[in-house]
């Protein structure tokens, strides 16, 4: 504590002398007792456990001392294993006995601190919640969390001044009096100027969720336009003839889509001599497809350029929402689902990115898109914890379609296996030499060779001026919506995903039309420009 005394003006000077006295107190916050480890009990669960939406709780007996105002107890995630607990986490104070533990877990990763004297320790009983937001198998999983104190800046000065008038003509103290008034006026009116002047405070980001459709979801990031993939051919007379490939990369929630595409592709091929009836994706491909999964999109997934990697978010404070297929319709249905994972927790950060399945319809509305789109971004926007909302605008998909039309290569098949067939009786087995090239077209279904192929309805008639025109009404749309609805300076457009530069040839998945990585770092870099002045990244 410091404890100064001086004089405020001239005391040879014709006017009252002020005194002022300053006491002057250090802040002083620090943790006592933290435990550096504990059991993790279930609190509820189904089954035998690990389901998605089981919680499960950890005792965090806290102590500390702290005379700061508005100081917190800040949890943070500092996990870098592979193998993390994928849940959503949560502290709270424990209930008294009886209550129940870990009620709604909603991504709270604070708790406020009463200021006490510096000498006084304070004990907190918190328990860490996690509520898992995927189903596990069986293995070891685990988090690593860094608890901390944060405290405000105070001010270098608190100011305790008394003054004591000295003893002048009456004239003279009546004239002090009104220049001191109108300097306090004057004061006045400076403190509103900089008080107008004053930059907005940096916002603090525990939680994120991402809601829209493939392109969010990260499907067939993995994969890349024009490659060549391997294939393990096994033909066999007596099963029908399979092919299957066992090293094709299949990222994304719903891998089936695609596989049925190469099914499309790929029967009724003769591979020499030899009718293919149908292609398989062999399980491990699929299980390592699933688990890369979760860990994809331009702006959740573990890449260094993800949204949830610059605010240094791990995957227990990270929520993809999307799913492959959504148009903007799905995710008003989603929302106005009251337990869904969008209304259960409370997320600091919200992007939605939507639009692309709406472009493709051969049913678009844009009537339609405004009203479910509006009726989206209001009930996000109205989310009591005011959540900061980055409004995603569909990428140039006239030029994704102008760069891939024609006999554009989407990717190669390679290989060489076995054709195994009987001849009298004998088993024999022959080495089989395989290639197949598949065009955009194909894949995608624009050439309408493949009648259950059509991932994109509007490409198979398309016209570049319609196209353009539909992706400026709906980008149009999207950006109207935001400067709208938005009064407080919560919602932000992110322009630079219009860029028709973000489309290149290397930026493109097999299919085509999704991003792969390259393009995710683009599409991610491009949307952050328009929020990465506003965030604490400290």
């Amino acid at each position: 504590m410091v404890i100064s005394l001086g004089f405020a003006n001239d005391v040879s000077g014709d006017s009252g002398n002020n005194i002022r006295g300053e006491i002057s107190i250090q802040g002083l916050c620090s943790f006592g007792d933290v435990p550096s480890s504990g059991l993790v009990v279930p609190v509820s669960e189904s089954g035998s456990g690990g389901s998605a939406g089981d919680v499960y709780r950890l005792q965090l007996p806290v102590s500390l001392s702290c005379n700061r105002q508005g100081s917190r107890i800040v949890l943070s995630d500092s996990t870098s294993v592979v193998n993390a607990i994928p849940a959503n986490t949560t502290i709270q104070d424990q209930p008294a006995p009886g209550g129940s533990h870990c009620s709604g877990v909603n991504s709270s990763w604070e708790r406020e601190i009463t200021p006490k004297h510096s000498t006084d320790v304070q004990r907190f009983d918190l328990d860490l919640c996690l509520q898992l937001t995927q189903s596990l198998v069986a293995g070891s999983y685990s988090r690593q969390y860094t608890l901390t104190i944060e405290v405000p800046t105070l001010p270098s000065e608190l100011d305790q001044a008394v003054d004591t008038s000295g003893t002048g003509e009456a004239g003279a103290v009546a004239e002090d009096t009104d220049d001191d008034a109108e300097d306090m006026e004057d004061d006045a009116e400076d403190t509103d100027d900089d008080a107008d002047n004053l930059p907005e405070p940096k916002r603090k980001v525990f939680s994120m969720a991402v809601l829209g459709d493939s392109i969010a979801a990260g499907s067939l990031s993995d994969t890349d336009r024009g490659a060549t993939y391997q294939a393990d051919l096994q033909l066999r007379l007596e099963s029908g003839n399979r092919i299957i490939i066992s090293d094709l990369g299949l990222s994304g929630d719903d891998p089936s889509v695609f596989i049925s595409h190469l099914n499309s592709v790929f029967s009724g091929q003769d591979i020499n001599d030899i009718n293919v009836s149908s292609l398989v994706v062999d399980n491990d491909t699929l299980a390592q497809s699933a688990a890369d999964y979760r860990v994809q999109g331009p702006f959740s997934s573990a890449a260094e350029y993800s949204h949830a990697t610059k605010l240094g978010l791990g995957g227990g404070s990270v929520s993809n929402l999307a799913v492959s297929g959504y148009k903007i319709g799905n995710i008003r249905s989603q929302i106005a689902n009251s337990t869904s994972p969008i209304n259960t927790n409370q997320f600091d950060y919200i992007i939605i990115e939507a639009g692309a399945n709406d472009f493709c319809s051969n049913s678009f509305n844009i009537d339609q898109f405004r009203s479910d789109y509006d009726t989206v971004l209001r009930q996000l926007y109205d989310k009591p914890n005011k959540p900061t909302i980055l409004a995603v605008p569909i990428p140039d998909i006239n030029r994704l379609y102008e760069i891939t039309d024609g006999e554009k290569t989407a990717f190669d098949i390679d290989g060489e296996g076995t054709y195994t067939y009987s001849i009298f009786g004998v088993s024999v087995r022959a080495s089989v030499p395989f290639t197949k090239r598949v065009q955009c077209r194909d894949i995608r279904g624009d050439s309408g060779l493949y009648a259950d192929i059509l991932l994109c309805p509007f490409f198979r008639s398309y016209n570049s001026a319609e196209g353009e025109a539909r992706m400026t009404s709906i980008n149009d749309t999207i950006e109207d919506l935001t400067n709208e609805i938005d009064k407080d300076n919560r919602i932000f457009f992110a322009a630079g995903v219009k860029n028709p530069g973000l489309i290149q040839d290397n930026a493109l998945a097999a299919d085509c039309f999704h991003p792969n990585r390259t393009g995710q770092k683009s599409l991610s870099d491009a949307a952050w420009m328009s929020v990465e002045d506003i965030f604490d990244l400290e």
